[in-house]
């Protein structure tokens, strides 16, 4: 189970996650692979098993984790924060500390592997979003989450490690410092001009 801590210099909250300090490939940068000599993606229709229990599913057709989706939302197989639980939060000499409580999910944009961003059709990075939207909505009415982030990252540089395209949504319990301060000052901007 990852944890929380609470850096008092920084004022930040960082997440440690010592069970994903098994996975030292993530620290490296493979040649590139040819798609054709890739491993079958978890996340093409077809290989719905080999992935957790869908959250949500976009679908023409077909029944529950099964293909015919349109967009697949999933918890992440390895995910950073575990849904279950409360926060726990406790103090350790100046240090304050918290269970990694949270959401790690991710939003399978479409069926077709290997799109980059730029080449998925508007109507369906629509419907990746729509979903995504209402995955968020979800997560906002659990009071243990202050944040909720919603990313896409592309390319082995940005740390995906599978082509096919795909979000995550990360809820966490606490307001990260700089959204807080933005926060803040959007605060007292509306108290000093009414607007």
């Amino acid at each position: 189970m990852s944890e929380l801590r609470h850096d008092p210099i920084a004022r930040r909250w960082v997440i440690v996650a010592l069970e994903r300090a098994t996975r030292p490939e993530e620290f490296t940068y493979p040649k590139p692979v040819p798609e054709s000599d890739e491993p079958p993606c978890p996340f093409c229709p077809g290989q719905e098993a080999g992935t957790p229990p869908e959250l949500v599913a976009l679908r023409d057709n077909g029944e529950a984790n099964a293909p015919g989706w349109r967009v697949r939302v999933i918890p992440n197989k390895r995910p950073v924060l575990a849904i279950e639980g409360r926060p726990d939060r406790s103090a350790v000499g100046i240090y304050d500390r918290m269970r990694g409580i949270g959401a790690h999910e991710l939003v399978i944009e479409t069926p077709e592997h290997g799109l980059a961003p730029h080449e998925l059709p508007v109507l369906q990075f629509a419907a990746a979003l729509t979903v995504s939207r209402e995955r968020i909505a979800d997560l906002k009415g659990d009071e243990r989450f202050k944040h909720i982030l919603l990313t896409r990252n592309y390319g082995v540089g940005a740390g995906a490690r599978i082509h096919h395209p795909h979000q995550q949504i990360i809820a966490i319990p606490v307001t990260p410092l700089r959204m807080a301060a933005q926060l803040n000052a959007a605060h007292q901007h509306y108290m000093l001009k009414e607007r």
